[in-house]
């Protein structure tokens, strides 16, 4: 009885994949070096430029000032608050650019840990340093303008707080509450002279070097990534095609051993091996004819290659193909028969074929001959 053919596994599969990956070896290599081409073209500096300004964003409430005034104070700016859709319609109307330019050319950055007011950075990139400059520029002048309008209406709120304290106060009476409601008022207008908005920039714009990629380390990750590639697809290929291109592939998906490698010179088992399994098959003597099942394709001159190996006293001929008429009757009544293929013009799913039609062979097969 013959073994179910099926995937070969351990040493057998992992033969047949070095054996995929030699005959695939030339999109390997075409893919490393499209990679390391694309690579090289892709590294070196990146193009355009930055530039960045840092800013530290205080609350009105450290402004001493504004706290004697009694004006309620909100928390400092936060980070997002630099690129809210206030700053942003004040750019577009200032730069021509639209909304979807800005974002993508304007970007925050802040550290993770630096304290209750971490400084905050403003980036601004583009085409040139003069454009980015430009765009930076423009966008503290945005952030400048909101700010201040921010913090005056802020301001403002406080002083009507205070003139409504002092309408309260005359009603009652109170001229000592009522001059110092109007000693308030008269600070809170010088104050609105030299308020400064609750953000002071901490550095002055400076351009951000530009990342560079080594050329050379590029080229190698961009060759590394190709070559991965390419052994991947090179092993899906060799699986979809399912091609068997090593003796060990053969023998695990037929499940026969081998009697005898003749595929190349000098190969184990030999052609003398073959000759003593047949004397022992035939009690000392060797069978007068030694009938060949193919797997796949076999060229006759392949055949006629087996028939000389095997010496004088044994003739070796195809019995038939799979599927034929009579096949497995020969077979029964032949002194000896044996299954014939070659490297690389087998396929899995011929040798699954095979074994299931001579699986109900009563007669043992002599074993594989490669050819």
């Amino acid at each position: 009885m013959l073994a179910q053919g099926g995937s070969p596994t351990g040493i057998a599969a992992a033969r047949e994949g070095v054996a995929a990956l030699k005959s695939f070896a030339w999109l390997v290599v075409l893919l490393a070096a499209l990679g390391l081409i694309a690579g090289y073209l892709l590294g070196g500096p990146a193009n355009g430029a930055k530039y960045r300004v840092w800013v530290t964003a205080q609350a009105l409430g450290t402004n001493g000032s504004v706290t004697d005034l009694g004006i309620s104070t909100p928390d400092g700016p936060q980070a997002a608050d630099f690129l809210g859709d206030g700053i942003i319609k004040r750019l577009e109307a200032s730069t021509g650019h639209d909304y979807d330019y800005l974002t993508e050319k304007l970007e925050l950055d802040q550290p993770p840990n630096g304290g209750p007011n971490p400084p905050i950075a403003l980036i601004a990139n583009a085409g040139s340093d003069a454009e980015a400059k430009a765009l930076l520029g423009a966008w503290l002048t945005a952030v400048h303008e909101a700010r201040l309008r921010y913090v005056s209406g802020v301001v403002a709120r406080g002083e009507r707080k205070l003139r409504k304290s002092f309408a309260l106060a005359a009603k009652r009476g109170e001229p000592a509450t009522e001059k110092a409601i109007v000693d308030l008022l008269a600070r809170a207008q010088a104050l609105r002279g030299t308020l400064s908005v609750d953000y002071s920039i901490l550095r002055s714009p400076r351009l951000v070097a530009a990342t560079a990629v080594s050329r050379p380390r590029s080229a190698a990750i961009g060759a590394g990534v190709g070559l991965i590639a390419g052994l991947a697809l090179a092993l899906l290929l060799s699986l979809l095609g399912g091609r068997l291109r090593t003796a060990e592939g053969i023998e695990a998906a037929l499940g026969i051993e081998v009697l005898a490698d003749l595929s190349s010179v000098g190969r184990i088992p030999s052609a003398e091996h073959a000759r003593e399994r047949l004397r022992a098959l035939g009690d000392g003597r060797p069978p007068g004819a030694l009938l060949l099942v193919p797997c796949g394709s076999v060229a006759p001159e392949a055949i006629a290659k087996l028939s000389d190996a095997l010496g004088e006293g044994v003739e070796a001929r195809v019995a038939g193909e799979v599927g034929e008429a009579g096949l497995l009757a020969k077979l029964e009544q032949a002194d000896a028969w044996a299954v014939v293929a070659s490297p690389g013009a087998a396929r899995r799913a011929e040798a699954v074929a095979l074994s299931a039609e001579l699986g109900g062979i009563g007669k043992a097969p002599a074993g594989l001959l490669l050819a």
